[in-house]
């Protein structure tokens, strides 16, 4: 999980201390986390990647993470891997949306002929995300079995252990998102 347990727990005000029911709200947890990460395309943890890309006939590429914090370099494939340098364009942006911008530059149209080396991700987990988090969570919990459960059931039946067994608030969880999704790009 990005953010702990204790944290999660003081937000949904969880009393209960029992090892069975923690590894059940992990697992709900971890998956409130990844629903908002793979919607919104987040990378929390920075790292370096390579990515390969189709080429667009433009000067721009969609980068598939955010945020994006450093471009180490561009390289297009005709026969071979040739590095795209300074002489090849009159700048380089990469914008608050995660596109790279090579102004004076065309990506030949192609398929997986762009090859980009960046770092994507944030050092911690922002504030607003770790809400977003957290209030998915809340959903979640809300319509688990867990819920009926945190008054002194000591676990929760095998059977009700996978999200098949309830019905999740979708359309809150799409408002959060929605929400967050604007909310990104003004406080990275």
């Amino acid at each position: 999980m990005l953010i702990t347990e204790e944290a999660y727990k003081d937000y949904l005000d969880i009393e209960v201390d029992s090892v069975d029911f923690d590894v059940i709200l992990s697992d709900l947890l971890e998956a409130a986390e990844d629903i908002i990460l793979d919607k919104l395309h987040i990378e929390v943890t920075s790292e370096e990647r390579v990515t390969l890309f189709n080429g667009n006939d433009t000067d721009e590429l969609v980068l598939n993470v955010y945020p994006v914090t450093e471009v180490a370099k561009v390289e297009v494939y005709t026969d071979d891997w040739d590095e795209v340098t300074s002489d090849d364009y009159d700048r380089m942006v990469v914008t608050e949306e995660g596109t790279l911008l090579l102004q004076g530059y065309s990506f030949n149209e192609g398929r997986l002929n762009f090859r980009i080396t960046f770092t994507a991700g944030y050092e911690e987990v922002p504030s607003w995300l770790a809400l977003a988090f957290k209030r998915v969570a809340k959903v979640y919990l809300d319509t688990s079995p867990l819920r009926f459960g945190m008054d002194g059931l000591a676990s929760v039946p095998k059977s009700t252990q996978k999200s098949e067994y309830y019905q999740v608030d979708k359309e809150a969880v799409d408002r959060i998102i929605e929400e967050v999704s604007g909310f990104r790009y003004v406080n990275t």
